[in-house]
């Protein structure tokens, strides 16, 4: 399954008062970096939720984003970024195909297609790994090192909005 996501407003407010801007968008998209890790490598995971995104104080040698790894919290992948003029940032992402898998994780993907195939449209909140000035605003973006499913995203409106392919 394929679907259509509003990532994350530009050039507005979050919940927290941080903001992107939309240069700092269009530079990340053109770089190297994107290209890798979104377009080739397919490396920006679609969590279920957030709960991974923290630094483990058990593991002080592992990543936080390593933790999507260690408890299989992805469900797919992020495959394309692109920006639109209606101040959103949007991400096309590729479930995983549940065949694939086996236990929890089969069920976990069966369990987002199912909400997704059901008409649910819930909210995500992206993980954006930026340098950020002293107000809060992200002046060059590393990584969008992907998004999670959470009911209480920082940015209004950033949602998973529709099924490209069944």
């Amino acid at each position: 399954m394929k679907i259509l996501v509003k990532l994350f407003p530009y050039d507005s407010k979050a919940s927290d008062g941080s903001l992107i801007p939309r240069s700092s968008i269009q530079e990340y998209l053109g770089s190297s970096e994107y290209k890798e890790r979104v377009v080739t490598k397919k490396l920006s995971f679609l969590g279920v939720t957030h709960k991974d995104r923290q630094k483990s104080s058990d593991f002080s040698s592992i990543g936080p984003d390593d933790q999507v790894l260690i408890n299989k919290n992805n469900v797919g992948f992020i495959y394309d970024i692109y920006l639109k003029d209606d101040g959103f940032a949007y991400a096309k992402v590729e479930l995983f195909d549940p065949s694939n898998f086996s236990g929890t994780h089969k069920q976990d993907i069966d369990y987002v297609c199912g909400m997704i195939k059901s008409g649910v449209r819930p909210p995500v909140s992206a993980v954006v790994d930026a340098m950020w000035d002293a107000n809060e605003v992200a002046r060059k973006i590393n990584g969008i090192n992907g998004l999670d499913i959470t009911m209480n995203p920082a940015f209004k409106g950033s949602e998973i909005v529709d099924i490209i392919k069944d």
